[in-house]
């Protein structure tokens, strides 16, 4: 089979800018969406990690992509994990978004409809989710009723080895101090 061929998953990958507050001097981070890519994910237990790919304990996922020099350290991947789509429709302004699945997650979690990133911050175990609309650089949007709507995991690239595809080993992100309220 091709590389391509076996490049089933399609996700976003983010790049990190750091600031910091001018009033409190606190350090600032914004993530936004640099790239839409096509992926291989394959999760790994750590002693697969340590002894195949002889790298640290907390690798979690290697991850396969066509060789591309936008992809570093320090970035990370917004990779589909699971699927609910919308109950009814939704205006660019709603924050109460319903789902026809609840899904045990805590809550600070991304979901993907569409072409908009929303980080839910309430409505754990249930169907009805409020969330922060357009984060990570995207758009708040309508969204008709029925729209697939993507539980997004989160992938921190911890490094890259280059082949004849790039392979990227990750460690999971999914509940990130990223996604603590700004």
């Amino acid at each position: 089979m091709s590389i391509a061929g076996r490049l089933k998953h399609r996700g976003l990958l983010e790049t990190v800018t750091e600031a910091q507050d001018a009033g409190t001097r606190e350090p600032i981070r914004t993530w936004a969406i640099t790239d839409t890519i096509w992926m291989r994910v394959h999760p790994v237990s750590g002693d697969e990690s340590l002894k195949a790919l002889q790298v640290a304990e907390n690798i979690s996922h290697v991850v396969e992509v066509r060789y591309q020099d936008n992809v570093v350290s320090k970035q990370r991947l917004l990779v589909p994990e699971s699927f609910t789509q919308l109950t009814e429709a939704l205006d660019d302004s709603e924050v109460g978004v319903d789902v026809d699945k609840a899904f045990p997650h805590s809550i600070n979690f991304l979901i993907l409809c569409e072409s908009e990133l929303m980080k839910v911050t309430g409505g754990s175990n249930t169907t009805t989710w409020t969330v922060v609309r357009g984060v990570d650089g995207t758009t708040p949007a309508t969204h008709a009723d029925d729209k697939q709507v993507k539980i997004m995991r989160i992938l921190q690239i911890e490094s890259v080895r280059d082949h004849e595809l790039r392979r990227i080993l990750l460690s999971l992100d999914c509940v990130s101090t990223d996604l603590e309220e700004d």
